[in-house]
């Protein structure tokens, strides 16, 4: 039987002195002992949340700087490879204005260099299949001229590969000609 019961016990029986007796010599010192072992274990309770809780913030605070840290770095990174596009844009697009200036100006010499698949290399394409198409007119008047000046006015300019403007040149050379060696003869 616990210290309890038999203390009711004596209690029941109207026995108060043996109870009172029962209970300040036997379950008087069994509850401070377990009112001791209650309130260790709280306290005991109380350490441990309070270290996790030490340790939780510790953690949220390193993955608060790493997170700051690497968003940081993106943001860094996309800068840099943002500046790093638009210095290759600028720099084709400068290429294709400095050609298309040659090309307005006359010179027809320019090597144009294409490094890049999208848009801007089209241009720079199309731009040098432009240059090389003046280059080529170019050629062929000056074919049917130096041919001229030396009296021989058989010479045409070929314009079965020609279209648009430089047909129409052509044409017209080849009628000029036309003209000057049936006016001649």
């Amino acid at each position: 039987k616990t210290s309890r019961d038999v203390t009711m016990n004596f209690a029941a029986a109207n026995n108060f002195d043996a109870a009172k007796d029962n209970a300040k010599k036997d379950a008087g010192p069994k509850y401070s002992i377990a009112r001791e072992t209650i309130f260790s274990l709280i306290e005991l309770q109380g350490a441990v949340a309070k270290e996790e809780f030490d340790k939780a913030q510790s953690n949220f605070a390193t993955l608060r700087n790493i997170a700051i840290i690497a968003i940081a770095g993106g943001v860094i990174l996309a800068f840099f490879l943002g500046m790093m596009l638009v210095r290759a844009i600028s720099q084709s697009l400068a290429q294709a204005g400095d050609v298309a200036g040659k090309i307005a100006a006359g010179d027809l010499s320019s090597s144009i260099v294409i490094k890049q698949n999208d848009e801007v290399g089209v241009l720079l394409k199309s731009m040098q299949v432009m240059q090389n198409s003046l280059s080529g007119l170019v050629r062929d008047i000056q074919v049917v001229v130096n041919a001229a000046v030396q009296g021989d006015l058989s010479k045409r300019i070929n314009l079965s590969d020609k279209q648009g403007f430089g047909k129409q040149i052509g044409e017209s050379l080849n009628q000029l000609t036309e003209t000057t060696d049936a006016g001649l003869n």
